[in-house]
């Protein structure tokens, strides 16, 4: 936690600079949930991912979108 709130002043303060590409957003939210999976169902829940076919590619920093993908699913099974 401590580590994301650095991270973000350093980006408000253009200290870091984001590492955008165009990405298939879909592909990164199925490889987070394949590295959580096993946890996940492990902890006892069930898990299902419904991602719309031919969604357009987003400029997006990828690295970026997997810290708060595994923050909010990490968040889930504490809270």
């Amino acid at each position: 936690l401590i580590n994301n709130v650095m991270e973000h002043g350093q980006l408000r303060r253009g200290q870091r600079h984001a590492h955008l590409a165009r990405t298939d957003v879909g592909a990164v939210v199925r490889e987070v949930i394949g590295v959580m999976k096993p946890h996940l169902e492990h902890e006892g829940f069930a898990v299902t991912l419904d991602i719309a076919n031919g969604l357009p590619a987003a400029m997006i920093d990828v690295d970026a979108l997997k810290q708060v993908l595994f923050n909010v699913i990490d968040n889930a099974l504490k809270y």
